[in-house]
């Protein structure tokens, strides 16, 4: 994994190419999700992302978020990491991004990745 900045605009077409992916294009609520905490976290919000915010900002809940709609954050985000996981389980031509979540937060991370990164990685999954 190279220690090379990744810019916003690298990112943003990662997420691109990820939210038009077939697997994507079936989870419009997983879609929007990706999409609002990536740019919320370029946007230098990263920090703020809570299941509250989500629920709000992602998920369009108006009212009153309650203990159910923070349930459904946290299930959309696992739901998302397997999605992700699912994504990158297959090396993309073009991928040089790798977009994850990790467990216990929603402040998603950028990763630069190569062919060898790409193929440890397919390794770990098929591991894991």
């Amino acid at each position: 994994m190279s220690k090379t900045l990744i810019s916003e605009v690298e990112v943003y077409s990662q997420l691109d190419t990820i939210t038009n992916s077939p697997l994507f294009k079936g989870s419009k609520v997983l879609t929007i999700l990706l999409k609002f905490i990536v740019k919320e976290t370029l946007e230098g919000r990263g920090m703020q992302l809570k299941g509250y915010t989500i629920a709000i900002g992602a998920l369009g809940y108006k009212h009153k978020v309650d203990e159910h709609h923070l349930a459904m954050v946290r299930i959309y985000a696992g739901r998302l990491r397997k999605l992700l996981q699912r994504y990158y389980s297959n090396c993309h031509d073009g991928d040089e991004i790798i977009i994850k979540i990790p467990k216990g937060g929603y402040n998603p991370r950028f990763v630069r990745m190569s062919k060898t990164t790409c193929v440890l990685l397919m390794l770990l999954i098929n591991v894991v």
